[in-house]
């Protein structure tokens, strides 16, 4: 049995976090106006004193994944203060994540018990401008700017998806932390609109990630108390 999807809801958010995501997301200045939705991930493998492959060139918005197999490592960004670091070093298996949402740059790492002969570097080249226009739309599936942007209490969500499908749309903040599910369920062919009511959420920049089993797109919202 098919359950159809209302075309509006309202959803109402209070201020506490539902959930927590895993993913680790880079700093974010507040003048960002589009995150890049069709995000690349890499995996970076972390086992026998080395990380492999230990130099990746990636895109603004990719994923990197280290996945550490054997041995008592860690992620050490070398900036001051650090991009991104994983923490203290462990013992495998575990995995850790950073979504690459900064400016064009080269950052070098290492496993700080085995340095500096276990270390790796991250390249970040920016956008082209063909992967900007497609930045929110893929093979028939969109997710529009909400509106009004930035918004005080409720604002407009739309997206689109060609064909029926299953369509998660979630809530995070500027850490990565999943603050909310606006929609979750199954989605007919077409467009589908939904009013957010921000509730108890803080003023700030929010991202909402549209993620179907064809798609994963994301944009930015700001929301003024």
């Amino acid at each position: 049995m098919v359950r159809k999807v209302n075309r509006e809801k309202h959803i109402f958010l209070g201020g506490k976090m539902i959930t927590r995501s895993k993913i680790v997301v880079g700093i974010v200045a507040m003048v960002l106006l589009a995150v890049p939705a069709w995000a690349t991930v890499h995996t970076v493998t972390v086992a026998n004193f080395s990380f492999t492959p230990q130099n990746i060139t990636i895109s603004q918005g990719d994923t990197v994944v280290w996945n550490c197999t054997q041995g008592h490592h860690n992620v050490h960004e070398l900036s001051s203060p650090a991009m991104f670091f994983s923490g203290n070093p462990s013992m495998a298996p575990w995995q850790y994540q950073f979504v690459f949402n900064v400016d064009p740059s080269e950052f070098n790492y290492q496993c700080d018990p085995h340095a500096p002969g276990m270390a790796g570097t991250v390249t970040v080249l920016p956008l082209s401008s063909i992967e900007m226009e497609h930045a929110y739309s893929a093979e028939g599936f969109s997710l529009a700017q909400n509106y009004p942007n930035p918004f005080n209490g409720q604002t407009n969500i739309q997206f689109s998806v060609p064909f029926e499908t299953d369509v998660k749309l979630t809530l995070m903040n500027i850490l990565g932390q999943q603050v909310g599910v606006l929609f979750s369920g199954r989605a007919q062919t077409g467009s589908h609109r939904i009013i957010f009511d921000a509730g108890d959420l803080t003023s700030g920049l929010y991202f909402y990630r549209m993620e179907t089993p064809g798609a994963v797109l994301i944009r930015t919202m700001q929301f003024i108390r």
